[in-house]
């Protein structure tokens, strides 16, 4: 009888191992986050860029890393001349009042896009683990401020990354892999679980 008990608590205990996805997402599935780079803005040093979403962020300023923000977020990149934008003072706004420093204020450059954080739903046995979209800025003066998405960096769970430049901005290219390799990695915890239990099973009757 004490065998078997063992033999269920680490039954348990290996399945208990299998990743679990904490958002709420039909079995099977899972959502690729997206990264943003903003690769060339150190060639204007004389500009500020800003990120605000909607719902979220109310303000991020932007530097060469990659970025992200919620994943229920539409949000936009903005540039200001440096020389008019104190990051203390926007600092010292509540949410409402940052609302309207982006809406209202003329200084503002807007982009041309509209950036989301999610790109797209897949299976859990798909290998891509995350996407990061290359941004550059094209044009900026006091008339606007345009940007170009300039190609996507898939990153997989095997560790490998493929790139895939835009033919057409509103169009995101689709992941060169989406074979279900990782398969074993759902499947290796449950086969170690079934040789230890046939390992038991085989004490209990011999």
């Amino acid at each position: 009888m004490g065998n078997l008990l063992v033999m269920v608590l680490v039954l348990v205990f290996v399945l208990s191992l299998t990743p679990v996805y904490g958002d709420v997402l039909e079995p099977g599935q899972k959502t690729v986050p997206i990264y943003y780079v903003l690769e060339n803005m150190n060639q204007y040093p004389g500009y500020v860029f800003l990120l605000h979403g909607d719902p979220s962020p109310d303000f991020m300023i932007l530097n060469s890393s990659p970025f992200t923000f919620y994943k229920f977020s539409v949000a936009s990149i903005y540039a200001v001349d440096k020389s008019q934008f104190n990051p203390e003072e926007l600092m010292a706004l509540n949410t409402t009042q940052v609302e309207g420093f982006f809406q209202n204020n003329t200084r503002l450059l807007r982009s041309n896009h509209q950036l989301r954080s999610i790109y797209g739903t897949v299976k859990d046995t798909n290998p891509l683990d995350n996407a990061t979209i290359m941004l550059k800025v094209v044009a900026l003066d006091e008339d606007g401020l345009e940007i170009r998405k300039d190609r996507i960096i898939f990153g997989y769970h095997d560790g490998q990354s493929l790139s895939r430049s835009f033919v057409e901005q509103n169009s995101t290219p689709a992941s060169p892999r989406d074979d279900d390799n990782l398969y074993w990695y759902y499947l290796l915890p449950i086969l170690a679980a079934l040789a230890i239990l046939l390992i038991l099973l085989y004490r209990w009757y011999r």
